[in-house]
């Protein structure tokens, strides 16, 4: 399922700022007063990409607590561990969530964590349950977890399947949360808290639309010229090409039994 412009380092730098500039939800200060980063914890960061998360909890931890971080773009990891400028409690690497649990038996030298988290990353690695229960498994007894991902509608998604270039492996993370996530959790946590942030994005040029376009996961180079005429006329006549792209939190604590 994994598509270089998810998983490459630029295309997630397009989409960090496309959300900080147009986009009308406050993504990092919504997630940040979710995961409660302290000083003394000790996070789980999966699917850090270039690290936006795992940097905000080590200035908020300072030299107290330390931060364990896998993703599968190695110019994402080089990035964080330069703007960490060094962090002895920060261990990122290079790595498939999917070996998560392999990861952290062999590879972290934190095993048991206060946090464990994947933020708009678990969905595109596949063996959605296998890795959940990696995180799961490596949480302390009142550790919590926490995964945040895309939940539709996602109408520019919804636009190029219109125009007729569908991308049906992407079709289910539409029902993502209540497929496999609410379940799960369901399953293995006392206490359960769900959010959805409703996103619209507001994008003012032809140009801007293409840059954001061309860095997602279903980004089609057929589709383009058809997104883009679409996109020119709604902005001669409101100024913006506006889209929905929504965010999905479910938070898990009170660990129901450990294994």
């Amino acid at each position: 399922m994994q598509r270089e412009n998810i998983t490459s380092n630029d295309s997630l730098n397009v989409r960090l700022t496309a959300n900080r500039e147009f986009g009308s939800l406050d993504f990092h200060r919504w997630v940040f007063q979710n995961y409660k980063f302290a000083p003394g914890m000790d996070v789980l960061d999966v699917g850090c990409g270039n690290g936006v998360q795992a940097l905000e909890a080590l200035r908020v931890m300072g030299s107290n607590g330390s931060v364990s971080a896998v993703d599968l773009s190695p110019p994402a990891v080089a990035q964080l561990t330069a703007t960490a400028n060094g962090a002895p409690n920060l261990q990122a690497i290079v790595g498939d969530m999917r070996e998560l649990g392999t990861s952290i038996s062999e590879t972290f030298k934190v095993k048991k964590y206060d946090l464990a988290h994947s933020t708009y990353a678990l969905y595109y690695a596949g063996e959605h349950v296998k890795v959940l229960e990696a995180m799961r498994k490596a949480l302390k007894p009142d550790g919590r977890m926490i995964v945040t991902t895309p939940i539709g509608p996602n109408t520019l998604r919804q636009l190029v399947n219109r125009l007729g270039y569908p991308t049906p492996e992407l079709a289910q993370i539409d029902n993502f949360n209540s497929a496999v996530l609410e379940p799960y959790f369901r399953s293995f946590f006392n206490h359960i808290d769900i959010q959805i942030r409703r996103n619209v994005l507001k994008l003012p040029t032809t140009d801007a639309v293409a840059t954001l376009y061309r860095s997602t996961a279903y980004y089609l180079p057929e589709a383009e010229a058809g997104v883009l005429r679409l996109a020119r006329a709604e902005i001669e006549s409101k100024g913006f090409f506006a889209f929905e792209k929504n965010a999905y939190m479910i938070i898990g604590s009170g660990h129901a039994w450990s294994d």
